[in-house]
């Protein structure tokens, strides 16, 4: 199997791979995101990606599990597409709460993201 090396890999994860130099950590702000048309938003369901290794819905799950219905979905679009029509709400970068979407309550999370080099 052909292996392919990119320049730079942005990731959720740290890379083991020794081609690879890391550059820098980052922060991801997050937060819970609503219809910018939405009014109460207390009963909504709250949206998760279906993929298991996502630490948004790692996140979701762990602080809201017990109190709110989790429905889980397969794309980020359907994600946005739901929460932007106002039937659901969804923790998302908060630099996505820009007319269609704002935020839903007061509260932000950090997610850490690494940036990674190509050392060949």
């Amino acid at each position: 199997m052909d292996r392919h090396y990119y320049d730079a890999v942005v990731t959720f994860n740290r890379l083991k791979d020794k081609n690879y130099a890391l550059v820098k950590k980052h922060y991801l702000a997050v937060g819970m995101l609503k219809s910018s048309k939405a009014k109460n938003t207390g009963n909504f369901p709250i949206l998760i990606n279906r993929d298991i290794s996502c630490p948004l819905r790692k996140l979701s799950i762990q602080l809201y599990q017990e109190t709110r219905i989790l429905i889980e979905t397969d794309t980020l679009n359907n994600i946005l597409s739901i929460v932007k029509q106002g039937d659901a709400i969804a923790l998302l970068p908060l630099s996505l709460a820009i007319n269609e979407l704002t935020t839903a309550d007061e509260h932000s999370h950090d997610i850490i993201y690494y940036e990674y080099k190509n050392n060949a």
